[in-house]
């Protein structure tokens, strides 16, 4: 069943059209906003502006904001032994990663499997890892001491793999974690952190600082520490993450961050940390993952999630192959 307020035509004729288009939605990219059509072509973005093609489903997105679907780049420990149900994909996220065993498909959103990083051995095996069994983000909880963590780091950094950093007590353990990771010159991410003087030394560093959605809605400054380039992407530390309208209500809408920057945050620097280069970006070539939003103010309300032009609600999530990325958006 269609959210109310959304009009389209030619609705039923199949169970899963192969051709949609939201016409004439605010676009958000990295690059830029601006208004346009959005065609989508068997779960993939075929044109982004008029094509003056027929479509066999039509989506009313005129007044109404278009980002791409929520990259989550790391679960929390205890959702990773159970997948998340259907509130993951209401809250607009379309890709998590995984720091476990693949679940079993399908469920709400596409699956990035990510290594966990416990011994020296499984370092060793990295080219692997990567190559035979597609995992390009590498997971390694803060303050398991110097040595895996050099290890770690100086063998991530050949293979441009990326090295996240997850908190695992105090963030100041985790910060200098990151500092010493990024000095091999890899990609290094940590999170999630809270305290603004920590963000700035993670970039200072040249690694990438993440911090909690929940945060960014009771906390502005750090609406603003992200502004300025100091938080390049979110990692959840609840089993229940805020949803994209909620975010859009504290940040966005209140003016303290752009909404090409957002789409980063939630989409283009998480998918080239994992490695998943068919998402997060709304262009031609990418997989269709988008959340509709509908501003009203101050106000935002979620209408829908696509995850690979197909409604997110239907759970039709899978596992995906994912290879090191050879950059990241600029921040």
């Amino acid at each position: 069943m269609l959210s109310q307020g959304i009009s389209v035509q030619g609705a039923g004729t199949r169970p899963a059209p192969s051709t949609v288009r939201l016409q004439a939605g605010l676009i958000a990219a990295p690059g830029g906003r601006f208004v346009a059509d959005l065609s989508i072509r068997d779960g993939w973005i075929a044109a982004v502006g008029s094509t003056g093609t027929a479509a066999e489903r039509i989506i009313d997105a005129m007044g109404r904001v278009v980002l791409p679907g929520w990259v989550l780049p790391l679960v929390p420990a205890d959702t990773a032994a159970t997948p998340p149900h259907e509130r993951w994909a209401a809250a607009g996220v379309t890709c998590a990663g995984w720091p476990g065993a693949e679940p079993r498909e399908p469920w709400g959103t596409d699956v990035a499997p990510m290594e966990l990083i416990g011994t020296v051995e499984q370092i060793a095996r990295a080219p692997s890892t990567i190559h035979e069994r597609g995992r390009a983000a590498f997971v390694l909880p803060a303050g398991r001491g110097a040595a895996l963590l050099d290890a770690a780091a100086q063998m991530l950094a050949r293979l441009r793999a990326t090295l996240i950093i997850a908190v695992d007590g105090e963030e100041r353990v985790a910060v200098a974690a990151a500092e010493r990771a990024a000095a091999c010159g890899g990609r290094v991410a940590v999170g999630p952190l809270r305290e603004p003087p920590f963000l700035r030394r993670v970039r200072n560093a040249g690694a990438l600082a993440a911090t909690d959605p929940a945060w960014l809605i009771e906390d502005p400054s750090l609406w603003r520490e992200a502004a300025r380039g100091a938080v390049r992407l979110l990692m959840s530390a609840s089993r229940r993450p805020p949803s994209l309208d909620a975010l859009y209500r504290s940040g966005p809408a209140r003016g303290l961050i752009g909404l090409e920057a957002l789409a980063a945050l939630l989409a283009a620097t998480p998918a080239a940390l994992l490695g998943c280069a068919a998402k997060g970006l709304l262009a031609p070539g990418r997989e269709a993952d988008l959340c509709l939003l509908e501003p009203s103010g101050g106000d935002a309300a979620m209408i829908k999630t696509l995850l690979r032009g197909a409604d997110a609600r239907r759970p039709h999530g899978r596992a995906i192959r994912c290879e090191p990325a050879e950059g990241l958006p600029a921040g």
